[in-house]
């Protein structure tokens, strides 16, 4: 669907009553992404999507009272990441980047990504093209220099059996989608479970508290089988997790709600001050986003 029009409804997800608590002020979400068809997807994309543009994703963000926004390149450019970089510039201090890098990146390409609003790099290993292991063993000493976190886009079983390298790595570790554990009574017997807390305790790790269709396909709109999981990780290592959107939802055929998904928030973090603490503080800390405030005298000074 093209943004525009009746799309924009379709992009934003249906017309949601309310997120069931009060928004913080300066609330972020950490993990969504803009496309634009004037450049061409990579070859072999396993997600292209159609046009989804910093103006849509600001309709969103106004109907769900959010202030800030990280821009995570779609992996279906590649390590093209103009389409984000463009983002940036349009919407300035309110956001930061995660870019996608190749192995033979320069240094001097790195800081014009950093120049740019990136502070992280992404690696998923779930679509095509897929990185490997060894591709980010050799840039994460560089990207942990630079202060930049990595991104992992991984399911449990290939995190299970990457602990090691995982544990290896230096800098910050973001796991995407809910550490990539699927929904289950018996999540704590899963094998990537204590890799997973692990890092999160060992005050390395952080966890994306988003795309819950991802983990439990038919569980919308309350996911029953994730939620302990959440709760659990809430109660355990409430400084380590962030929220993000993943709007517009690229796995997704019929959208969600993203008012909804939101709203699973007041479930998941009853606690106002530990959910602010989920949507505001942590965040704030991990991007290195200023107090927006401050915003408008340090535009591109934050520091990841």
């Amino acid at each position: 669907m093209r943004a525009g029009g009746s799309d924009v409804e379709a992009l934003v997800g249906g017309s949601g009553s309310g997120v069931g608590f009060n928004m913080p002020a300066e609330a972020i979400d950490c993990h969504m992404h803009i496309y634009d068809s004037r450049v061409p997807f990579c070859a072999g994309a396993s997600l292209p999507h159609p046009d989804a543009s910093v103006a849509d994703y600001q309709n969103l963000q106004r109907r769900l009272g959010l202030t800030r926004a990280v821009v995570v390149a779609p992996s279906a450019y590649g390590a093209d990441n103009s389409v984000t970089l463009d983002a940036l510039l349009e919407m300035g201090a309110s956001a930061r980047g995660v870019a996608i890098i190749s192995s033979e990146i320069t240094d001097a390409e790195l800081d014009r990504l950093e120049a740019g609003g990136m502070c992280g790099a992404r690696f998923n290993f779930n679509l095509t093209p897929t990185p490997s292991m060894s591709e980010l063993s050799r840039l994460a000493p560089r990207l942990a220099e630079r202060g930049w976190l990595i991104q992992i886009g991984m399911r449990a079983p290939r995190l299970a059996a990457e602990a090691a390298v995982l544990k290896s790595l230096p800098g910050k570790l973001v796991l995407e989608h809910c550490a990539g554990i699927p929904a289950s009574a018996d999540f704590r017997g899963d094998p990537a479970y204590p890799i997973v807390m692990d890092l999160l305790e060992g005050g390395r790790g952080w966890i994306k508290l988003s795309g819950p269709y991802l983990r439990e396909p038919s569980g919308a709109p309350v996911y029953p089988l994730l939620g302990p999981f959440i709760r659990h990780l809430v109660e355990r290592a409430p400084e380590r997790l962030v929220w993000g959107s993943d709007w517009p939802h690229p796995t997704e055929r019929i959208k969600p709600d993203d008012m909804a998904l939101l709203r699973l928030m007041a479930d998941w973090a009853a606690d106002a001050s530990v959910r602010n603490r989920i949507l505001v503080d942590n965040p704030a800390h991990l991007y290195g986003f200023a107090p927006m405030a401050q915003s408008s005298t340090s535009e591109r000074t934050m520091t990841c």
